[in-house]
């Protein structure tokens, strides 16, 4: 346990940052397990709830609405890149901190 928690945990902090930043992205972005799962309006996700006003045949597209949602969207992953930009960005390079 002494090894897990003062050598490898340190030397792999870059990577797991890396791997959970990618994971995030991906969970967040899910949109067919989601669609399958829920079975009302209410406990669907924002790209669900994006892709039925886009699909909506009782009324145009409200183009305004779609993109202030795919914004609103987008913002929970990229501010956690932007917080977590250099633990990234070290996690990609395989660059060691000092």
């Amino acid at each position: 346990m002494r090894f897990l928690w003062h050598v490898l945990l340190p030397l792999s902090k870059t990577n797991m940052g890396t791997l959970f930043l990618i994971e995030f992205n991906y969970i967040w972005n899910e949109y067919l397990w989601p669609l399958i799962i829920t079975t009302t309006p209410e406990m669907r996700v924002v790209q669900i709830g994006i892709k039925m006003l886009l699909a909506s045949e009782a009324q145009a597209a409200d183009w305004n609405v779609i993109m202030a949602g795919t914004i609103m969207a987008m913002l929970p992953p990229l501010m956690m890149l932007l917080i977590f930009q250099k633990t990234f960005m070290e996690g990609f390079s395989m660059k060691e901190e000092k």
